[in-house]
């Protein structure tokens, strides 16, 4: 999240009247284009977390050492980053035969 974009959710925080405010600017927050994992993050999340400097690569490393309560939680505002990294994470359908 940008300097600018912390700004503008701690003064909305700040202003919210109530905890129904406070979640509905979180949900809004959440939709924001700026805070969708890019295809390219998506497809490479182990490179990603290895090398990457920027904030999607910190938010999976997050994700990565969050416990289960935490990362559903993250998965509220940030489900495209908790996806990606589950399907990276989780293994493959075993077919046995």
């Amino acid at each position: 999240m940008s300097e600018g974009m912390e700004l503008e959710f701690i003064k909305a925080y700040l202003e919210a009247a109530c905890l129904e405010d406070l979640v509905a600017l979180v949900l809004d927050m959440s939709k924001r284009p700026q805070l969708q994992i890019s295809e390219h993050d998506r497809l490479n999340v182990e490179e990603v977390m290895a090398n990457g400097d920027w904030w999607s690569a910190d938010m999976l490393r997050l994700i990565a050492k969050s416990d289960i309560m935490h990362r559903m939680l993250l998965s509220v505002v940030f489900p495209s980053h908790v996806l990606a990294y589950e399907d990276w994470h989780s293994p493959p359908d075993r077919v046995d035969g």
